[in-house]
């Protein structure tokens, strides 16, 4: 699945890839972008914790989304137009 892969994008990539470990996929750091890190960054606002949800990262960037927020799809289409607008 992952063979290959240049790079893994993903949301709060430290959970995801805690996950990912529960199940024996092994991601070396060097190859993963956390959207999230990289929001705070450039200056997104992270609300009261500090953290940039995916919201937020909408938001800043004008995102849309067509599905529902927290689905897997809509999470995954925010998480890329979002680094699409970062880098």
């Amino acid at each position: 699945m992952l063979r290959g892969a240049d790079v893994v994008v993903a949301h709060n990539a430290d959970f995801d890839m805690r996950m990912l470990a529960k199940e024996g996929i092994r991601i070396p750091k060097s190859k993963i972008r956390d959207t999230m890190k990289i929001a705070k960054k450039k200056g997104v606002y992270g609300g009261k914790d500090g953290k940039v949800s995916l919201k937020e990262m909408k938001k800043h960037f004008g995102i849309r989304s067509r599905d529902r927020a927290h689905s897997a799809f809509g999470n995954a289409w925010v998480t890329y137009m979002g680094y699409m607008k970062m880098i």
